[in-house]
């Protein structure tokens, strides 16, 4: 062996040391901060739930993450966004609150999370579509009501959640108290399109000539027909850079993953799937997605109607979501906005979100859904 290649072989395995001890470090450090979040999310009441658990839905296998201090509370199903963006790995940046005076259900839907390992991807894949998807929303309230003994339970969808949760309330009244919707989704291409001007307006305001450049460039603005794509992106890409989606972050993805890093419900493998392909499970809800108009599910609610929404909530519009919120009828109904926040503001600002949800919202689970509309 010459000098030469013993040197090389000498620098590689240092090099593999280094790398090997900066990922033990690293795996320390992701340890240390989920042991961290785990202490104190310790739910030690004699009456409190908390578990990780498999249920059959739709055929299926799903995953559910239920938490609260006491089952005597009312139950909120939580339906996330995305589609495929699950909630169980961010919930301890926004749920300790409401787990005092709900049992919360945090839910990782088909093709999403710890569900989507449980399945033949492209069996899931194949068979998505819109009916799907909402049979498993009531399918999985129907559970939760019969195994907690609750005659109705609260609904609460975020985003792609919210135009998932929208038509399933309307049809089936008598499942629900009240239903929730945050970062709610209304009208899909007048949204993008008011939202796109609001972003160059943005960029323009701020000199900021590559964004001015790119969106322009888009026009026009969103496109006609199936538009899922680069132009998408882009908007979205400058959406985030101004805190319209993660409130004081330019970038959704880093403010998200740095949640779900120190989550000790999400393992490294869960983590990492976290951040690959969320969308291939998806594909046969695009047409339907980006066509959505909450309208035409009907425009009379028989159960009480909130919208809790951040105030810089570019990413689908809150100016859209509050001229639906002025047409509908409904037995009790409310906006709220929540400062400081877009279009995650649960996890934003979680003790005013949490507030609402308990002094606004909650009691409707004791005193009925008599009100008036305001």
């Amino acid at each position: 062996m010459t000098k030469t290649l013993k040197y090389s072989l000498a620098v590689v395995a240092g090099l593999a040391i280094l790398l090997a001890g900066a990922a033990a470090g690293t795996l320390l450090w992701r340890a240390k901060l989920q042991a961290a979040v785990a202490e104190r999310r310790i739910i030690s009441t004699p009456g409190g739930i908390d578990v990780m658990q498999t249920v059959q839905i739709g055929g299926i296998p799903q995953v559910i993450r239920v938490r609260g201090h006491s089952l005597e509370n009312p139950v909120l199903l939580f339906v996330h966004g995305g589609p495929g963006t699950p909630m169980i790995p961010f919930a301890h940046k926004f749920e300790d609150l409401w787990e005092r005076q709900f049992t919360v259900v945090q839910w990782d839907q088909r093709g999403t999370g710890k569900t989507a390992v449980l399945s033949d991807p492209a069996r899931i894949a194949a068979e998505m579509s819109i009916d799907v998807m909402k049979n498993d929303v009531v399918e999985m309230s129907n559970y939760l009501r019969k195994r907690f003994g609750k005659e109705k339970i609260f609904i609460l969808g975020h985003s792609w959640g919210s135009v998932l949760s929208i038509p399933v309330a309307l049809e089936h009244p008598e499942l629900y108290y009240a239903y929730i919707g945050t970062g709610q989704v209304i009208d899909v291409p007048r949204a993008e399109r008011l939202g796109y001007e609001h972003t160059l307006l943005e960029a323009e305001k701020m000199g900021i000539k590559k964004a001015v450049a790119e969106l322009r460039a888009l026009e026009p603005y969103p496109p006609p027909g199936p538009w899922r794509g680069e132009k998408l992106d882009v908007r979205h890409k400058w959406n985030d850079y101004f805190g319209e989606s993660v409130f004081g972050f330019q970038d959704m993805a880093d403010a998200m993953a740095l949640y779900a890093w120190e989550s000790p419900d999400y393992t490294l493998g869960d983590f990492f799937r976290l951040l690959g392909d969320s969308e291939t499970p998806y594909r046969n809800l695009q047409l339907f997605i980006y066509n959505y108009d909450a309208r035409k599910f009907g425009m009379r609610w028989q159960i009480p109607v909130f919208f809790i929404n951040g105030r810089y909530d570019w990413q689908v519009n809150n100016q859209v979501a509050y001229e639906y919120y002025e047409a509908i009828e409904a037995p009790l109904k409310r906006f709220f906005y929540i400062e400081k926040s877009s279009h995650a503001a649960m996890v934003e600002q979680p003790e005013e979100f949490a507030r609402i949800l308990i002094e606004e919202i909650r009691p409707l689970a004791f005193a009925g859904s008599a009100g008036s509309s305001e």
